[in-house]
């Protein structure tokens, strides 16, 4: 849930070429990371407009296959205003548009921009989507710069077999009969950290919830070990959204005061964040913005809950689309979602993710590091 270093540092690397006039004249950002993909975009904009002066243009173009012609046009078009222009195309489609003819296009016109563009002309395309197609986009580019946001992974390829932790689980639930999965270890070890007690404790509610089954598998974990943390953390996110820094520091300090490990925390904030970004991406294309603030979550379960069935593979398949997640989680995330403009919520997962990373890298207190995170999204937009 967490981003990688390294790909905040590569946005910060093109933008900093673009204020040095060393940056191509073509940059293609893709991916599955929307939240990236979008920080990238607005950064190198903004650091595009900077370098050309208040005068340069900014036109936005649609990005089906369609439109490949009307975006060569205005990259190779004179202005009246200016001779310096940015064309920024935000879902460019047409990558993934699919016949012989359509690809065709799609590298001819991949070839004219790597051809060289006029001096003072830009062309930022994005795209949250990857695959072959794309990716065969991406490598025909010349003279550009391309920047791929992949799916981050929640956990690391470790093996769970080999964890001392593990062997010391499975210790434990042989005396009630009972063996656990490696997924829901994982999301034990997750969700409550690595101090005994505490496992021993959840284990236990475990076997209880389970009763006859022998096996404690992913969702058994999700329903009794992280159900009561998931409500705080959405307290949490709620209190940040309502910029409400006693409310927010309340509830972190109750999670803290449970054990409730930091990294933990954060890696819930992100889930929420990303779940928050979503939402609003649904309220800006699909639902009236209102009638989500006022709808109960009986009328949305009943009503407009089936609407949202067809949108499922908008956000892909797992646990990090919204709506796959219960009705409730939806409901919850749709009305605090209206509460933050997209850049907000961009700019908070670009937040929590470099809290992530200095959390693992040590940089200081976990505690603190975290204190300091909530008190940055809660604060009051000055």
């Amino acid at each position: 849930m967490s981003a990688e270093p390294s790909q905040i540092e590569k946005i910060g690397r093109v933008v900093s070429a673009i204020e040095a006039g060393k940056a191509p004249s073509v940059l293609f950002l893709y991916g599955e990371e929307e939240f990236l993909i979008t920080e990238a975009r607005e950064r190198i904009t903004e650091a595009l407009k900077r370098r050309l002066g208040e005068a340069a243009e900014l036109v936005e173009v649609p990005g089906g296959v369609e439109d490949l012609r009307a975006i060569l046009s205005e990259l190779l078009s004179s202005s009246l205003f200016s001779s310096n222009k940015v064309v920024l195309v935000r879902d460019f489609t047409a990558v993934a548009g699919k016949g012989a003819s359509k690809k065709k296009e799609v590298l001819d016109f991949a070839g004219r921009l790597g051809a060289g563009l006029p001096k003072g002309k830009f062309c930022v395309l994005s795209v949250c989507e990857s695959g072959t197609p794309v990716a065969a986009f991406a490598k025909s580019l010349k003279n550009a710069v391309v920047l791929n946001f992949p799916k981050i992974k929640s956990f690391p390829g470790m093996q769970v077999q080999r964890d001392p932790l593990f062997a010391f689980v499975g210790e434990f639930l042989t005396r009630s009969g009972k063996t656990i999965t490696s997924d829901a270890f994982l999301a034990l070890k997750d969700s409550v950290g690595t101090d005994l007690r505490t496992i021993c404790s959840e284990l236990e509610k475990l076997c209880l919830f389970v009763g006859e089954k022998n096996r404690i598998d992913a969702k058994d974990v999700d329903a009794i070990v992280s159900a009561a943390r998931q409500r705080a953390s959405f307290e949490l996110a709620d209190a940040v959204a309502r910029k409400n820094v006693g409310q927010a520091f309340e509830t972190l300090a109750n999670l803290l005061r449970e054990n409730t490990p930091p990294l933990f925390i954060v890696q819930s904030l992100a889930s929420q964040f990303r779940y928050l970004l979503q939402a609003r991406v649904l309220l800006s294309r699909h639902l009236d913005e209102a009638q989500v603030s006022a709808m109960s979550f009986f009328r949305f379960r009943d009503g407009m809950m089936k609407e949202l069935v067809g949108l499922v593979p908008m956000f892909g398949s797992g646990p990090t689309n919204l709506l796959t997640r219960n009705p409730f989680v939806i409901h919850k995330s749709l009305q605090m979602a209206t509460k933050f403009s997209h850049k907000e919520l961009a700019a908070a997962l670009v937040k929590v993710s470099e809290t992530d990373a200095a959390i693992k890298r040590s940089l200081a207190p976990a505690s603190q590091l975290v204190r300091s995170l909530v008190l940055d999204l809660a604060a009051p937009s000055s």
